[in-house]
């Protein structure tokens, strides 16, 4: 059975902040377009920073072994990660990061987990629709109602214990093995949901370069995916903000 993890960061004190200085390419504009400008990823060593505790925002826990981000991502202890290694889990890579908590410690025990298993892209059977890609910066945009448990149950999976649907890059997806070992820590802002229970579509989402550590198979189905779609403003009218 597969689960799409679901991460818990609705308030600010449910998980960790990014810490973005030095993890972002300056602000890119569109010369056709200047409202597609976008900021570009480094991927490097990631840092994340606990907000000072407030009258109506709780301490963080600083006993979880996994955090949740603003940025999609989930922060694991060292001690996770030598778990899924050991318990021979794939689909999964281990980016160095050092957390700073409010109280001044500073702890490098901690990863961001990257996720390079991949089951495809999203069919429009569940909701994914490329409307048009943008000839001089190449920014796409997608029509609104993305269903990620239809996209799961379309899923052609390539085997790995995590992976993901493109273009949601954000929303991890795991096997029983997986789910069964993060369960053996603590996990609180770490839900796990079958596909069935998550059928409300997505509004307003899009894609984002490919990452890197993604495997060539899944570039290329990407990038493939990409080249059909209508290239704007030549072959296609674009819509209306």
């Amino acid at each position: 059975m597969f689960w799409i993890i679901s991460k818990d960061y609705g308030f600010r004190r449910a998980g960790l902040w990014d810490d973005e200085t030095g993890h972002y390419e300056p602000h890119r504009v569109c010369p056709l377009d200047p409202g597609h400008g976008f900021a570009v990823r480094r991927w490097r060593p990631a840092k994340f920073r606990e907000e000072p505790a407030s009258d109506v925002e709780p301490q963080l826990d600083r006993n979880l072994d996994a955090y949740s981000t603003p940025r999609g991502s989930l922060v694991f202890r060292r001690s996770v990660f030598a778990a899924l290694e050991e318990a021979k889990l794939t689909g999964w890579l281990m980016n160095p990061a050092t957390v700073s908590f409010a109280n001044g410690i500073v702890s490098d025990d901690f990863g961001e987990l990257w996720i390079n298993g991949f089951g495809g892209v999203a069919g429009p059977s569940a909701g994914c629709r490329l409307q048009w890609r943008c000839r001089a910066c190449g920014q796409r945009s997608y029509r609104d109602g993305i269903i990620r448990g239809e996209a799961v149950r379309q899923a052609r999976w390539d085997g790995s214990d995590f992976f993901i649907i493109w273009p949601l890059l954000n929303f991890p997806i795991c096997t029983d093995r997986a789910k069964e070992i993060l369960e053996r820590f603590r996990v609180d802002k770490i839900n796990f949901k079958k596909p069935e229970e998550d059928m409300s579509p997505i509004h307003g989402y899009g894609d984002t370069a490919v990452p890197p550590y993604f495997k060539p198979e899944a570039r290329a189905e990407i990038e493939a995916y990409w080249a059909k779609a209508p290239v704007w403003p030549d072959d296609f009218e674009k819509p209306a903000p």
